[in-house]
């Protein structure tokens, strides 16, 4: 799966008591794997007297709607995005995949979530995407409790013209996964440097559910096939009188 740089804050460690039996994870508040769009994006329009805007353009989510005004709701459309080179946009390729994106959205006395996309298969929600967030970490490890940790690093050396250094990057990740694997949320923290040997930091939250996002990806892969092999078919055809 593609990824999608947002620039956030360091995950700080959380430490909690663990629970027995904790619930399986299936959403965030309002946004539950397997909810429509009627239940989620209309009411949340009616609630917020927010009419929902169309976009072709996906930088639009990046450049104009980071900010603490009242919630605002963008439909996405196919048009420049699904060639685009960011992970929302990219299953546009598929006919039956509807993406919508939110600005923020509070959760009552948790936690603000940050640019939200919300990816909808047959009008049903099957992944999530959101800035990730101390709070949220903290939220999700109490009710969901302690998650799967993991720690890849590896060195990396930079020059310039004087001298080289050598960087660590890191990506932390804490993942919850529902007892039928069929959902899974990971908290990802990332640190890597640029081509100019500038820090980036890279810290999302995403949930999906596995079967729906395997299935897009196997129908866009033979979609994609299919139009090479017929692109290929074109030009040979083109090369009659050669």
């Amino acid at each position: 799966m593609k990824r999608f740089a947002i620039l956030m804050t360091v995950l700080l460690p959380v430490v909690t008591i663990a629970q027995t039996q904790s619930p399986k994870i299936s959403g965030i508040g309002r946004f539950k794997i397997g909810f429509t769009t009627t239940t989620i994006i209309d009411e949340l329009s009616k609630e917020f007297s927010s009419s929902i805007t169309e976009t072709n353009d996906i930088m639009a989510t990046m450049t104009n709607y980071y900010d603490e005004n009242p919630t605002k709701i963008l439909y996405i459309s196919k048009e420049k995005n699904e060639n685009a080179e960011f992970p929302h946009t990219y299953y546009l390729k598929h006919p039956k995949v509807k993406v919508y994106f939110l600005n923020n959205f509070l959760i009552p006395e948790v936690v603000v979530l940050h640019n939200i996309y919300l990816k909808f298969y047959n009008d049903t929600l099957y992944s999530l995407n959101c800035e990730g967030s101390e709070l949220l970490d903290t939220a999700l490890t109490l009710k969901y409790g302690n998650p799967k940790f993991t720690a890849k690093t590896k060195n990396i050396a930079c020059s310039n013209a004087y001298r080289t250094f050598t960087y660590e990057e890191a990506t932390y990740t804490k993942e919850w996964v529902n007892p039928s694997k069929k959902i899974t949320a990971d908290l990802v923290y990332s640190r890597y440097y640029n081509s100019k040997c500038e820090k980036q930091i890279l810290n999302y939250f995403l949930l999906f559910n596995n079967v729906i996002t395997k299935k897009i990806d196997s129908d866009i892969a033979q979609s994609e096939q299919l139009q090479n092999k017929q692109n290929l078919s074109e030009k040979k055809k083109s090369l009659s009188n050669f």
